[in-house]
């Protein structure tokens, strides 16, 4: 987590993307209470200075500064939220429509308001306006403490798959029925298995087979060979990528991929080994600055050592043609 108390608006050029950090806290404050009913009191006085001349929808986003540091309880947060709830109704019921639902905000159209407490009695406090989510683009994320919940499924060929429906959720953008999508270096397929879930119909790239079912099912076509050859001879909604190789190689791909325009969106997995790699990182994002796609380049927290770079075409521009 970041608190950034003097940052200025993110210019477009050089909103940060931050690799490590879950959560950015714009401008934010330390407050501090010794009871549920006065933080309750203390954030609902917050929330109507801040919002006293805002028209827009609002995101309220509590949360455990560290959530494996278990220092403040889920009920006791779902308690302070639903007293604020309560608070806001008796004394200002207008801001409570214009809350955002507990789904996804969507970023272009709520201030984000949060709350990441470091202990029951003190929290980091930040208001980021409508402009400033804006223009922080991924490095403010929509999930308190950053967080999105991480998928559980025993049905699934691999727990990898738990990267790929987070990157989603990151995303705001999700594999849709009949979009078509290349996996590489896809064994045993757990990826594959969150694609075909989701409807979509899947060209697997590995030297090993898939899980049986997998290798049998409708949507998946198997193609046995090398990842980091394979190139599609048609247009694809989806890249994934979640194979183990040198981060230089998968920066690589990357370049290819993106520079030829072959995907419209993209989640790809880079491994490191220890710290190695690490120094590749002003790479990767100067890459992904300049390649024309919308991007997050972040460590899950479905990941190990790891990143994942992902993003897609802005809406405005058409998707990739192959000759």
């Amino acid at each position: 987590m970041v608190t950034l108390p003097d940052q200025p608006l993110f210019p477009e050029k050089s909103r940060p993307a931050l690799v490590w950090c879950r959560q950015a806290l714009p401008w934010s404050e330390t407050l501090s209470a010794p009871s549920i009913n006065q933080w309750v009191e203390t954030l609902g006085q917050r929330i109507v200075a801040a919002l006293k001349d805002e028209q827009c929808p609002w995101a309220l986003l509590l949360g455990p500064a560290v959530p494996e540091m278990n220092s403040v309880s889920p009920r006791r947060i779902a308690l302070i939220e639903q007293g604020l709830r309560d608070w806001l109704k008796r004394k200002q019921k207008r801001l409570l429509k214009t809350l955002a639902t507990p789904d996804i905000p969507t970023r272009e159209a709520c201030a984000i308001l949060q709350v990441a407490w470091t202990d029951p009695t003190t929290a980091y406090w930040s208001y980021v306006p409508l402009p400033t989510v804006q223009a922080a683009g991924a490095a403010l994320s929509l999930f308190p403490a950053g967080m999105p919940p991480i998928a559980e499924d025993h049905e699934a060929p691999a727990r990898a798959f738990s990267k790929l429906m987070e990157a989603q959720q990151r995303l705001g953008r999700f594999i849709r029925p009949g979009e078509t999508c290349v996996d590489l270096g896809a064994s045993p397929g757990g990826w594959t298995w969150v694609a075909v879930q989701q409807g979509a119909r899947v060209m697997a790239i590995d030297r090993s087979p898939l899980r049986a079912d997998l290798m049998q099912h409708a949507n998946v076509r198997f193609v046995k060979g090398d990842a980091f050859s394979f190139e599609p001879t048609e247009p694809i909604d989806w890249l994934l990528c979640d194979v183990a190789a040198f981060p230089q190689r998968t920066l690589e791909l990357l370049r290819q991929w993106l520079g030829q325009r072959w995907c419209r969106n993209f989640v790809v997995t880079t491994k490191f080994r220890g710290s190695d790699g690490y120094e590749l990182l002003p790479a990767y994002k100067e890459h992904l600055r300049s390649s024309g796609y919308e991007f997050q380049l972040r460590r899950l927290n479905a990941n190990k050592n790891e990143m994942t770079s992902m993003g897609c075409l802005p809406s405005n521009e058409a998707g990739p043609e192959i000759a």
